[in-house]
């Protein structure tokens, strides 16, 4: 039995030590004595009731007969944490807080059933697209998989479940790839526009639209990466800002990590506009001896930084432009730069690898389409 420092009794595992925090002690699982500190008596013992609980509902002291979603979801994330990167984690935190909890999170694992599940994804596709309700589902299905593998069930109710898109779901998703690129005609005065403008993110579009990288990518950049006399460019981490989704729930945190794929670690060579562009950068004002581009407060670019200052930037163009341009997203630039190659002629496993995509099958179906200029010019071949 513990005490505090003027010798009041606390309760088993509890004291106070000499600099006034109370600390608590227990034997997790593994028979490992651990320790948990804090200034208020009622934060350790809560921290304390929280690490035994969930030391004994990850090891499998707790009935599983009586194992909630909600507790199923505290095993599974922990698991998770382990083996994807962590904006992967904070998707699925999300998604489970704000779509599945409310539903399912108080139901016993063993009482949900594939109706429940279904019904469940058909109200979701009312309010929220396809790929949303399809990510939803692959959440409740893989911790449903894992359940199984745990023992806690014996069979997974969302396994064999077919999330069917409408037909509106698939037009939508034809157009889109049919228009996810510019013409030769809006990059020029999309990009004279931004010269012009003086834009502040014209160099890095610029540099995306003439090098195929992802946007993280670019901004994860840094001089290292870049091989002047053999002009070519290392591509080998991205770079990202989101909400750190844990208890607190409220920090930011920006940090580098591997690319998408493990093919997406790649060389790529220098084309001359990217030789020249990577020439003036070095000595602008916005770059440092690590970054390659830095923000006007001489911070790294950021996905939801550059998403932001592009769509900032094409509405101003169409406010003051007569020839209005499409709401195009910097994913738009990699598309862009793979139809220009592919109309140019350069083979499709070169423009692959230019990309970083893991087969050939991904780029010809993702860049199908070919721009209308040269469709207009093939159809004369039949002139022949």
């Amino acid at each position: 039995m513990g005490k505090d420092l003027n010798g009041k009794e606390l309760g088993e595992g509890l004291c106070q030590i000499k600099d006034g925090r109370y600390m608590a002690r227990y034997t997790d699982y593994f028979g490992k004595r651990k320790s948990i500190y804090g200034k208020k008596l009622k934060e350790v013992k809560e921290k304390l009731n929280k690490a035994v609980y969930e030391d004994n509902l990850y090891n499998g002291c707790i009935d599983s007969n009586k194992l909630t979603l909600d507790e199923l979801y505290k095993i599974w994330i922990i698991y998770k944490k382990k083996i994807v990167k962590g904006s992967s984690a904070v998707t699925y935190a999300y998604n489970y807080d704000n779509h599945i909890k409310n539903v399912f999170g108080m139901r016993k694992i063993s009482s949900i059933k594939r109706m429940d599940i279904e019904n469940f994804l058909f109200d979701l596709r009312e309010d929220h697209s396809y790929r949303t309700v399809k990510l939803i589902k692959n959440i409740i299905n893989n911790m449903l998989k894992f359940a199984v593998k745990n023992n806690y069930i014996t069979y997974n109710v969302c396994n064999d479940i077919e999330l069917t898109g409408t037909k509106e779901d698939k037009a939508k998703r034809i157009m889109q790839n049919e228009t996810k690129y510019l013409t030769d005609k809006q990059v020029k005065l999309f990009f004279d526009y931004c010269e012009n403008s003086r834009v502040k993110i014209r160099n890095i579009l610029k540099f995306m639209l003439y090098t195929g990288l992802r946007v993280g990518e670019a901004c994860a950049l840094t001089w290292n990466d870049i091989n002047f006399e053999e002009r070519y460019i290392y591509v080998n981490k991205t770079f990202t800002q989101y909400a750190k989704y844990s208890e607190e729930r409220k920090k930011c945190e920006s940090y580098t990590q591997t690319p998408k794929t493990e093919n997406s670690i790649r060389k790529i060579p220098m084309c001359d506009i990217i030789y020249d562009l990577l020439e003036t950068q070095k000595i602008s004002k916005y770059t440092n001896k690590n970054f390659v581009f830095l923000s006007i407060r001489r911070k790294p670019y950021t996905t939801y930084g550059i998403t932001r200052s592009l769509e900032f930037a094409v509405n101003k163009f169409n406010e003051t432009q007569e020839e209005k341009l499409p709401n195009f997203t910097p994913h738009w630039l990699r598309h862009t730069f793979a139809t220009m190659c592919l109309d140019k002629g350069i083979a499709p496993k070169v423009v692959q690898m230019y990309l970083g995509h893991s087969d050939i099958q991904t780029t010809m179906n993702i860049y199908t389409h070919v721009s209308d200029e040269l469709m207009s010019g093939e159809i004369n071949k039949i002139n022949d």
